[in-house]
């Protein structure tokens, strides 16, 4: 897809302060990604983490944006494949604190995930507790969290 075929394919949206919006919009591809369109999503990603990180220089008003600003970063590492970023990240998030138990189970499950792919079982067992101890309301996180309990249950040890 050339460059000008892009225009309106990805969406980037602001809709407040804070919170940015992709919106694949190919309809007639059943919005299927091309080459293009992941260059222009790893930018936006590139974005987003900059001025993340900005927003933690320059200090953040209240404790539990900083929480959520890291766990933010840690899911944008997670996107980009790195995993040790995105493992500091998330310990950040945590030790900060998350404004609610959601997000604090979306970090303690993203935790979890990342260590079965180093092969810390442990780890992960203690990370999928304590994500299941924050009791989630939010639907797609409860959903995940029943998902990755099949799987807990096959972790030896």
């Amino acid at each position: 897809m050339a460059e000008a075929d892009l225009d309106g394919a990805l969406g980037a949206d602001q809709p407040e302060a804070g919170i940015g919006v992709l919106t694949l919009n190919r309809p007639d591809k059943l919005n299927a990604l091309s080459g293009a369109m992941l260059d222009a999503f790893q930018a936006a990603l590139d974005k987003a983490e900059a001025d993340l990180k900005k927003g933690l220089e320059s200090g953040m008003p209240e404790k539990e944006y900083e929480g959520t600003a890291y766990l933010q970063l840690g899911s944008i590492a997670l996107q980009k494949g790195n995993m040790k970023e995105a493992y500091e990240q998330l310990r950040k998030a945590v030790k900060i604190g998350l404004p609610d138990k959601n997000n604090e189970a979306a970090a303690y499950l993203y935790l979890s995930n990342i260590a079965v792919q180093r092969r810390d079982f442990r780890g992960a067992k203690m990370y999928f507790s304590k994500a299941k101890a924050c009791k989630p309301t939010e639907q797609q996180i409860a959903a995940q969290l029943k998902e990755m309990e099949k799987y807990m249950a096959r972790i030896p040890g």
